[in-house]
């Protein structure tokens, strides 16, 4: 079978997919990617380097993901005390 850059599964996980890419912006997502990558590896659908590239890629959207979302954790906390200290409290 031919090897190929495309991770293609059921449920669109091709990155290369014109107009339905898949939107990798939760942990959730991540996942569903890697397993579609690790799948498409083990039918020898795409290349390890190519898998290689993706799961790095993923490890970075994945700290990305974190940070993003422990700063907007951050933000609600710290506008939270603000009003609180605006109130008296």
């Amino acid at each position: 079978m031919k090897k190929t850059g495309n991770i293609n599964s059921g449920d669109n996980m091709d990155p290369e997919a014109g107009g339905g890419r898949r939107r990798l912006k939760t942990m959730p997502d991540l996942r569903r990617f890697l397993a579609a990558v690790v799948n498409q590896l083990d039918a020898g659908k795409i290349t390890e380097g190519r898998a290689r590239t993706f799961g790095y890629l993923a490890a970075t959207m994945s700290s990305i993901i974190e940070r993003s979302d422990l700063e907007l954790r951050l933000t609600a906390i710290e506008e939270k005390l603000e009003r609180q200290e605006k109130n008296g409290n």
